[in-house]
């Protein structure tokens, strides 16, 4: 989780990126095979953040659901993860 548990449309966490970061290189250097995913604060800012950090997938509520162009916004979202 990169927000508080609870409830939709909160902030990403910068914590967030860090933890990806560390369990990207625990997947990595003992070769699981493992998707990371990151859920909570995922939009236009930060999902290149999360995928740089590690995530391989992301999950987004409020920054989907909330707008009138929603197809676009999961080509975004699927594009960055797909990198």
């Amino acid at each position: 989780m990169s927000v508080e548990p609870g409830f939709g449309g909160q902030k990403y966490l910068d914590s967030a990126s860090e933890k990806l970061q560390t369990l990207r290189k625990v997947i990595d250097q003992n070769g699981y095979k493992i998707r990371l995913e990151v859920d909570g604060g995922i939009n236009e800012e930060t999902a290149p953040i999360a995928v740089e950090a590690g995530a391989d997938l992301l999950v987004a509520g409020s920054y989907l659901f909330n707008h009138k162009d929603f197809i676009k916004r999961v080509h975004y979202l699927k594009g960055l993860a797909n990198e």
